[in-house]
């Protein structure tokens, strides 16, 4: 695990109070005649409005939600998390965190700024997820809303092409999801964000009271159920490594643990 890990984890952690509070809305310095500024604040309601967009086309085609008491445990554990949420990060306790689940086969679970998420029931289907591995899962999703993954990510694309903010936002927007120069530059970035993601996701599980060995059996299903655990794919890390991954950090845990005794 590369040693800036935590430190950027931790940054993005204040950049999260900053947003809140409102102390330092952080933004793009733009060109002259720039349609618009970058902030967390445009990028939640960006994704708002997507996110919308997305729930009335899947309950239009008979895809979202349609299993009842799927839906009543992800609106359970998300409650739960949601809880510790509100104080590992001061100021999301008001965020309106949505969750549902989509029966479409084409997309994995995804999260967007500002607490909105979109759960594969496919996904959970074929991992055959129980109550702990679902909350990794969930946690994993909430993490990138949390750490400001999507404002983090568009920042980065402003920086490698800054020529974006004389366009429309949603234009830049849809962009980041769908044109291939950017996701190709972004790709390494993305993948840096899920290792943040799996590790923040497990430290709120774990303060929201469940047990290690179970969540971490998650990541042992994901491993096993790919076709290539050991390889990467163009927007994840290697299934391999990111267990590997968490099972070094529980080592450094126990470490740290064994020194302070």
């Amino acid at each position: 695990m590369p040693s800036t890990f935590p430190m950027r984890r931790l940054f993005l952690k204040c950049s999260l109070g900053l947003w809140i509070s409102e102390a330092c809305a952080k933004t793009i310095t733009t060109q002259s005649g720039s349609k618009w500024q970058l902030s967390p604040q445009l990028v939640a309601q960006g994704a708002s409005k997507k996110y919308r967009v997305k729930v009335g086309e899947l309950q239009q085609a008979y895809l979202l939600d349609t299993d009842v008491q799927l839906t009543e445990r992800l609106q359970r554990i998300m409650a739960k998390l949601a809880n510790q949420a509100a104080i590992d990060y001061r100021g999301s306790g008001h965020w309106q965190w949505e969750i549902h689940s989509s029966d479409q086969h084409d997309e994995s679970s995804y999260s967007m700024a500002g607490g909105k998420i979109m759960i594969s029931k496919p996904q959970v289907n074929a991992l055959a997820l129980n109550e702990t591995e679902l909350a990794m899962l969930i946690a994993h999703e909430m993490a990138h809303s949390l750490l400001l993954h999507n404002f983090a990510e568009d920042q980065e694309a402003l920086r490698l092409f800054p020529a974006w903010l004389n366009q429309d936002f949603e234009e830049f927007e849809t962009a980041i999801d769908d044109d291939d120069t950017l996701v190709t530059a972004l790709a390494a970035l993305g993948k840096q964000q899920e290792f943040e993601a799996d590790l923040g996701g497990m430290e709120l599980a774990l303060k929201a009271g469940y047990p290690a060995k179970n969540l971490m059996t998650f990541f042992e299903k994901l491993k096993k159920r790919s076709a290539y655990p050991n390889f990467e794919s163009r927007s994840h890390p290697a299934p391999a490594e990111r267990l590997q991954r968490l099972r070094d950090w529980f080592q450094q845990q126990a470490q740290k643990n064994n020194l302070h005794q």
